[in-house]
């Protein structure tokens, strides 16, 4: 199996309707979980924020990673002087 169709193993195009891997997740997952536009995403990504990974003519992203960044990005809510 080539690496870009080991990336997708868990994607199912059957009936028309993609479900969503573990590992990865499209663009407009990012940003309905973000709760931004989609070119806010592609912002980000040309920004060099998010890493993209092209996998079988789609672009991807790994979920954990989002996380990541998402939680690197919330703000305690608490001023840092005391």
């Amino acid at each position: 199996m080539r690496p870009e169709q080991e990336a997708l193993r868990g994607f199912n195009n059957g009936g028309g309707k993609m479900e969503r891997s573990r590992e990865y997740m499209g663009k407009q997952d990012v940003a309905e979980l973000c709760g931004v536009h989609l070119q806010t995403v592609n912002n980000w990504v040309n920004a060099g924020y998010l890493t993209a990974y092209k996998l079988g003519g789609v672009v991807r992203f790994k979920r954990a990673e989002v996380e990541r960044w998402i939680d690197d990005q919330k703000t305690g809510g608490e001023s840092d002087a005391h």
